[in-house]
């Protein structure tokens, strides 16, 4: 059976506790990373600083956000979303969907019926009883509309304040909304979404030093409370703690000291192998375009 060690990602972006924590979200953001751990000498670990830790940077300045001088007019949730986006119907085979997210490097697309009207997501975190379903209960597959959130709460207008957005995210544990309009799916935020639009603000704001101070230091916004495992675990434990808690990613430690990360993508992965179904582009969902003749996104 694999543990983590088989399939722990051991080259990390890492950050210290001591940097400032707008550096830190800048960061992120340039290098494209979602979530990093943060660690002391010889790689001993003390938390890890996630989007959402980045929201929390954001929501802390939101003064600053909005002053005039740095960029004017506020962002809404129209202009926010991804209008590029896969979107998956209820009938859709649950193994399939999966396999699609994994091909097209997505962690979760709405669900819709044949005239877009919004009827759920479908995300790694449903995978992941997908997966305990088949290896571990011994289920056959089924469609997704088993599996999938129906939380209208997931759903928002084009007129959000891009603050009001932050503090959605904040509020709950989504990691999209999805923007409706008269009913149909007209889009997607993410925490990413939201993280690259204020990329110009938080450069701007970091530069200024405006956010500076032990208060304002990673260490301040990090958190220290997330599970970890060792690197003997299986991957069924694995997917069960997954299945039962929020964390996208588990920091894998030895003796206290960070050696590896473990992310859902990098679990569906290794259960794909063993389950002898390798990630393929085979699914046929249906696909949101902004504009005609655009191509699929790798969202």
């Amino acid at each position: 059976m694999k543990t983590a060690r088989d399939f722990m990602v051991t080259k990390l972006v890492t950050l210290d506790p001591e940097a400032p924590a707008l550096h830190s979200v800048h960061k992120l953001i340039h290098v494209n990373v979602k979530g990093a751990p943060v660690v002391g000498p010889d790689r001993s670990y003390l938390g890890i600083f996630t989007e959402r830790c980045c929201l929390s940077v954001l929501s802390s300045l939101s003064d600053r956000l909005r002053s005039n001088d740095l960029g004017g007019r506020r962002l809404s949730s129209g202009e926010l979303m991804t209008e590029q986006l896969w979107m998956l119907q209820p009938e859709m085979d649950a193994f399939d969907a999966v396999n699609f997210l994994l091909s097209h490097r997505i962690s979760g697309a709405p669900v819709v019926d044949g005239q877009g009207r919004f009827l759920g997501v479908f995300s790694e975190s449903h995978s992941m009883r997908v997966l305990i379903d088949a290896i571990y209960d011994n289920l056959p597959g089924a469609q997704i509309r088993r599996y999938m959130t129906q939380d209208s709460g997931l759903v928002i207008g084009e007129d959000l304040d891009f603050l009001e957005v932050v503090e959605m995210f904040l509020q709950t544990a989504y990691r999209r909304l999805v923007v409706v309009r008269d009913g149909r799916v007209v889009g997607q935020i993410s925490r990413h979404n939201v993280l690259v639009a204020s990329h110009a603000l938080v450069r701007s704001l970091n530069k200024r030093k405006e956010a500076s101070g032990p208060e304002w230091t990673v260490s301040a916004f990090m958190d220290s409370e997330a599970r970890t495992i060792d690197e003997s675990i299986n991957m069924f434990s694995v997917a069960a703690i997954f299945r039962e808690s929020t964390q996208r990613r588990l920091p894998v430690l030895r003796d206290g000291r960070l050696v590896g990360q473990v992310t859902r993508k990098n679990l569906l992965n290794a259960a794909n192998e063993v389950l002898n179904r390798p990630a393929a582009k085979t699914a046929r969902p249906l696909y949101l375009p902004s504009v005609p003749d655009a191509n699929p996104p790798g969202m």
